[in-house]
C-alpha cells in the first residue's frame, strides 16, 4: 500500500510540475504558481513521511488467530497495537470466555506466524502450524 501511495504522489508531483510550465509562461498568474509550490512542498513533505512510514502488522478491531500455550486454537478482536522506537509492534488482542471472562493477551510482531496469524487466511495457517506443531511433539516422544 504504502508504494501504491507513493506513486499517486509521484504522478501529483508531475502534474504539478507540468502545469506550472504552463502557467509560469503567463504573465500575472504568480499566486496560481505559488500555490502550486506550496502543494509541491506538502507533496514532498509527505512522501518524506511515506518513506519511513512503518506499516502495522494489523489494525484495531481486526480478526487474529492465536495458539495458546496449553495448544489450543483461539481467536481474538484486536484492541490495541503499540510502535516501539526500533519500530517494533506489540498488539493485544481480547476474547470473551465461556464462563464471561475476558482474556487479553498481547503478541510482538516477530511472533507473526508462529503463535499468532493474522490476515485473510489466518484460520487455515494458525490450524496447519497448529497440526505440524503436535506432530513435531509427537515424533519427539517416540523417540
Amino acid at each position: 500500500m504504502p508504494n501504491e501511495i507513493r506513486a499517486d504522489m509521484l504522478k501529483v508531483k508531475r502534474m504539478i510540475s507540468d502545469v506550472e510550465i504552463v502557467i509560469g509562461k503567463r504573465d500575472g498568474e504568480t499566486e496560481l504558481v505559488n500555490k502550486l509550490i506550496d502543494a509541491e512542498n506538502l507533496l514532498t513533505y509527505c512522501m518524506s513521511r511515506l518513506e519511513n512510514a512503518v506499516v502495522p502488522p494489523c489494525k484495531v478491531g481486526d480478526t487474529v488467530q492465536a495458539i495458546s500455550r496449553s495448544g489450543r486454537l483461539y481467536e481474538y478482536t484486536v484492541n490495541g497495537i503499540h510502535q516501539f522506537e526500533d519500530k517494533h509492534f506489540m498488539f493485544g488482542g481480547y476474547r470473551i470466555c465461556k464462563d464471561g471472562k475476558k482474556v487479553n493477551p498481547t503478541w510482538q510482531d516477530y511472533e507473526i506466524g508462529k503463535i499468532v496469524f493474522v490476515g485473510d487466511n489466518a484460520k487455515e495457517a494458525a490450524e496447519k502450524a497448529l497440526k505440524e506443531g503436535i506432530e513435531n511433539v509427537q515424533s519427539k516422544t517416540q523417540e
